[in-house]
């Protein structure tokens, strides 16, 4: 049976418009996190990540996740909160990526885009050559983090980007 999504890969050279706009959907009118001038939408780290896209069959952009590869340019993470300085020494200096902006419309949640698109975010991070996949989340989501094999840091943090930030807690994960 075909998937009624699909799904790709978009870098800040592409057209990302309806990626902001599905940002704006989410983090202001969902979540009311931003006001509708913000500019946290698209922001200094979109520049050096890449988007995973989801679409359905209608063409409407239903779901997005950001990669970072370290190597690329500063993590939000990392910029954040020093997730690092509480992960064993041996794993503190590994090259690491983070997965954030996760969000799927609601008409779309509970159908496996979630596992789906991680899946495919941890594989484009190991292909990038990262040891370590970091993210963030906000404390209700950290079962659902966890059963992807996620430890959580006892690190909570606000982020200055959003102008209604609820408090976060880093996490991590080693890669092969």
């Amino acid at each position: 049976m075909p998937t009624p999504f699909s799904f790709g890969w978009i870098g800040p050279r592409d057209d990302v418009s309806s990626l902001i706009a599905l940002r704006r959907a989410i983090y202001g009118q969902e979540l009311g996190w931003i006001t509708e001038g913000s500019e946290v939408t698209w922001d200094a780290y979109d520049q050096h990540s890449t988007a995973l896209v989801v679409v359905d069959e209608g063409g409407q952009l239903v779901a997005s996740g950001r990669l970072s590869l370290e190597r690329d340019g500063p993590l939000e993470v990392s910029d954040l909160v020093d997730w690092r300085g509480a992960l064993p020494p041996a794993l503190r200096d590994a090259p690491a990526a983070e997965w954030s902006r996760v969000m799927i419309r609601a008409a779309h949640r509970g159908q496996g885009l979630f596992r789906a698109m991680y899946a495919l975010g941890r594989e484009a991070a190991v292909r990038g050559g990262a040891r370590l996949l970091a993210g963030a989340s906000v404390e209700a989501l950290r079962p659902r983090y966890q059963a992807l094999g996620f430890t959580y840091l006892d690190r909570p943090f606000r982020s200055p980007f959003f102008d209604a930030s609820p408090t976060y807690l880093p996490a991590y994960q080693e890669l092969p």
